[in-house]
């Protein structure tokens, strides 16, 4: 049997410090050390799909999560004179995304996802496909995964830093992006993406749904709720409350899906939940979101899952002892 393993990450902005963390803990206390080497496909979206690109890449680990703590605070600073132009978020995003393309470009400069050795996938949303739309296809907007794997529809030309900017160009945050914004409005968490990326079967290798083990690393689930039974709201009282309700609406619901699809030895899902809330903007917290994932989270289960079921000897340990059952709830 040969594995065939997927690492991926979701978004939430600057935190996907957290999901940085994460994974340096999971390598360091685990027996796995060379976690990163062994994926053989990197998934992400918005801030993840930074993490994925750039582990794709071969970033160093330890230099992500230095940029999140170096550079989250510039790419989510507010200049006045815009917020007065906007009135605030009203009448425009939040931030310019000028120290993002700054600090993209820094990190990936003129490279394209068809020089990477490692395949990857990452989501965003086309608002217009007048440009890409085939003969005979209507014109309007869907869903964009841009990917390095070798069939005829990989974006092998795509430039590493502007498919960065396109996925993390969350809606009423950054402007939109050559026609694109985050890959978070359909797919938060790209893991049953991922799955079904590995599966093409226009790729004459592609895996079978056996031998994947997906490795599913959240960026935190934030404290939030709505009180009272009803809520006779319109467009002024759902507001700015609408996306993250449809983002971590989705990230729950790719979790039951994939929990559905593969059995307990396959799939692990690492998502903590704060224990205050953290927005995707937070910078001011950083040093808390790292002590949160350094001291407040447990990776026991990941821990073990790691060991048993990344690498393949692991697996066929486990294959001697019991034949992994599907789990059902």
């Amino acid at each position: 049997m040969a594995l065939y393993r997927i690492l991926s990450f979701d978004g939430g902005g600057i935190r996907g410090l957290l999901s940085t963390v994460l994974l340096r803990r999971l390598i360091d206390e685990s027996n796995v050390s060379d976690l990163i080497a062994q994926a053989d496909l990197f998934a992400g979206t918005s801030t993840g799909g930074l993490i994925a690109l750039g582990l794709a890449a071969d970033m160093p680990l330890d230099e992500i999560e230095t940029l999140y703590i170096e550079e989250g605070p510039q790419i989510f600073s507010e200049n006045f004179f815009d917020q007065i132009r906007d009135v605030g978020n009203l009448l425009g995003p939040q931030y310019s995304n000028t120290e993002l393309k700054r600090v993209l470009d820094g990190i990936f400069g003129d490279r394209r996802l068809g020089d990477l050795r490692h395949r990857v996938m990452v989501p965003a949303f086309a608002l217009d496909n007048f440009r890409d739309k085939r003969a005979g296809e209507p014109r309007r907007w869907k869903a964009k995964i841009f990917h390095n794997l070798p069939n005829r529809e990989a974006d092998k030309d795509r430039l590493l830093r502007d498919v960065a900017l396109y996925t993390c160009s969350a809606p009423t945050y950054f402007p939109v992006a050559d026609g694109f914004i985050d890959g978070g409005v359909f797919a938060n968490n790209p893991s049953l993406c991922a799955i079904a990326q590995a599966l093409d079967r226009r790729w004459r290798n592609h895996p079978h749904l056996g031998d994947i083990r997906l490795l599913s690393i959240g960026s935190g689930q934030r404290i939030a709720y709505l009180p009272g039974n009803d809520h006779h709201w319109g467009v002024v009282q759902w507001g700015a409350k609408i996306i993250p309700i449809l983002m971590e609406g989705s990230q729950e619901t790719t979790h039951f899906q994939c929990s559905q699809l593969l059995a307990e030895a396959q799939y692990c899902r690492i998502q903590p939940i704060f224990e205050e809330d953290y927005r995707m903007d937070s910078v001011n917290r950083i040093p808390e979101i790292i002590e949160f994932a350094e001291k407040k989270v447990d990776l026991l289960h990941a821990i073990d899952w790691v060991e048993r079921n990344w690498r393949r000897e692991g697996w066929m340990r486990i294959l001697g002892q019991n034949s992994p059952k599907r789990k059902f709830s």
